[in-house]
């Protein structure tokens, strides 16, 4: 399922983005990744208002890990999935939030199926599920925050709520 956040304030992040460290990823070609430079993005007051909203929709389930790709002219995503001993579990899903979409920037596939998000859309999968991108066209960057969460354990067993 596609849940527009229309309520984030897109700008305040994308200029936050552009000032963080980010490198060169091998699943990211002509792109930069902040996946391997991580950053504590809870000390950052931009990121609050799209955490504060993905909760809303996640109640359950906790961030992991959070990271961004910026794709410049050319750029894409490889084809992967997060499939490792800790996600192959059934408590875990990935989420990607199209934060700056220009015209003709790419697609994203998911096991092959193109998802039809724009500018300002969030969806989940599950960390088995192959995806990819296809090439940014447009002279401007795209950028896409990408997340892993896992489903918070109550203290109760049977009990589907979190436990604070």
């Amino acid at each position: 399922m596609i849940y527009s956040l229309d309520n984030v304030k897109k700008e305040p992040l994308v200029n936050r983005i552009k000032s963080l460290f980010s490198v060169n990823h091998n699943l990211v070609v002509n792109g930069l990744s902040s996946y391997v430079m991580p950053h504590d993005y809870s000390a950052f007051k931009e990121f609050k208002q799209l955490v504060d909203e993905i909760h809303l929709i996640l109640p359950k389930y906790k961030i992991v890990d959070m990271w961004f790709n910026i794709y410049t002219k050319g750029g894409y995503v490889k084809k992967h999935n997060h499939t490792s001993e800790a996600t192959s579990k059934n408590s875990w899903l990935c989420g990607v939030y199209n934060l700056h979409k220009p015209l003709n920037s790419g697609d994203f596939y998911l096991n092959d199926n193109k998802i039809e998000a724009q500018e300002g859309d969030f969806f989940t999968f599950l960390p088995k599920d192959n995806h990819y991108t296809t090439e940014n066209q447009n002279n401007d960057i795209r950028i896409v925050i990408s997340f892993n969460f896992m489903k918070e354990i109550s203290e109760f067993p049977g009990d589907d709520f979190p436990s604070k």
